[in-house]
């Protein structure tokens, strides 16, 4: 009885599956039948079809969910072909010698790049290699203006993506209009320049490194690589370019190129409790003082217009006064070439130092900085050869 039961079931299975291979058949010689019947009628209105064309198409296939779909995905396909761009890539393989170095006099502080007054989010969200962090880290790089004893003009942006291992690094800097990403060396020679769609791009390899400049839509890029390899640099690039946007689009508004600045004193001086300020990961702002107290903390808010209630506070070592004329004290030196061993200087507030960049690791010659330094312990020094940071930090211990 369960045998002939099994039949029965299979019989009926097979017959339903005909059913509907038939409906499915039927069903296809009706879709033919339509589409000839609507091009009959476009050969012979063409003109009334032109205005309701869109209607009567739609028509036979509205309820079609299959074919909205491949519609759907052709669509898709086109997008994605357009947003292919054509490449053409020259390396510039360059050694040490084609090597030169510039003398940097800014400031370094953070930022949030989500909370900025400018759209960055195509350099947030540019494709990077799979074993990168999500989140990269971004700074303002600031020079002097008018007053030459405040950094208050932003130069350019700088972020910075890696790996966990951090032996894997891609520094993005971007500049607006004439203001171009600063760095403390370039490479002669570079003669030969490479295409992504319409950009023309300047790449240089220097050992596992990779150093690309171009400007495209009235902002400057600068990107320097290590570790990576040549299809990821590309991948990044091309990424970055596709997602790009113009310097009206990023800017807000024309007066606010220049990011408002975190400090605003009537007096153009710091309070001596005043230690530094910048944004922390979470995106909320921290605030340094010498010495915290209620009195301090409102005061510091009211000045620098952020509310007390949503700002950290911290107790730091150095006031952010003495910090500005340690710094400008190594900029005249820089400017004098009295010091033609330092590469950079700048102050980073979130460590309440000024790290200081050079091309020795003789301690006669970092003396000569750490002389200027009267308290002591607020310099942080960094070796670098040729240009390029190498070893761990030589910061002097309080």
């Amino acid at each position: 009885m369960e045998m002939d039961k099994l039949k029965q079931n299979m019989q009926k299975n097979v017959r339903e599956d005909i059913a509907i291979s038939k409906w499915k058949e039927e069903m296809h010689m009706k879709n033919r039948k339509n589409k000839k019947i609507i091009y009959g009628v476009l050969g012979s209105c063409a003109m009334l079809i032109l205005g309701i064309g869109i209607i009567t198409i739609q028509l036979p296939f509205g309820q079609n969910n299959e074919t909205l779909l491949q519609a759907k995905m052709e669509k898709d396909d086109l997008s994605k072909e357009k947003e292919t761009l054509k490449t053409e890539i020259n390396i510039n393989k360059l050694d040490e010698k084609a090597l030169v170095e510039y003398v940097i006099d800014a400031q370094m502080r953070k930022i949030d790049a989500k909370e900025s007054m400018v759209d960055l989010s195509f350099a947030i969200e540019a494709k990077l290699p799979k074993d990168f962090e999500e989140n990269c880290s971004v700074v303002g790089i600031y020079v002097k203006g008018e007053n030459p004893k405040k950094y208050d003009v932003l130069q350019n942006y700088e972020f910075r993506y890696k790996n966990k291992a951090e032996t894997r690094i891609i520094t993005l800097g971007i500049g607006f209009r004439e203001r171009k990403p600063m760095r403390d060396y370039y490479f002669a020679d570079v003669k030969k320049v490479s295409k992504i769609g319409d950009v023309e791009l300047k790449i240089t390899q220097y050992e596992d490194s990779y150093l690309v400049i171009f400007s495209d839509k009235a902002v400057n890029y600068d990107i320097e690589t290590r570790g990576i390899t040549q299809d990821e640099l590309i991948e990044f690039l091309t990424s970055l370019i596709s997602n790009s946007k113009s310097y009206e689009q990023i800017t807000a508004k024309e007066e606010d190129v220049n990011v408002k600045e975190q400090t605003n004193f009537s007096d153009k001086t710091y309070p001596e409790y005043y230690a530094g300020t910048y944004v922390d990961k979470q995106g909320d702002n921290v605030v340094l003082l010498k010495v915290d107290t209620k009195e301090n903390r409102k005061e510091i808010c009211s000045k620098l217009s952020i509310t007390e209630s949503k700002t950290k506070f911290e107790v730091a070592k150095y006031s952010y006064e003495y910090l500005t004329q340690l710094q400008n004290k190594i900029s005249e030196k820089m400017t004098k070439k009295e010091l033609p061993f330092v590469i950079s200087s700048s102050i980073i507030e979130d460590k309440n130092w000024i790290e200081v960049q050079v091309t020795t690791n003789k301690e006669s010659e970092l003396k000569k900085i750490k002389e200027l330094d009267t308290i002591g312990g607020a310099i942080s020094i960094r070796y670098s050869k040729d240009g390029t940071a190498k070893t761990d930090m030589l910061r002097e211990k309080d």
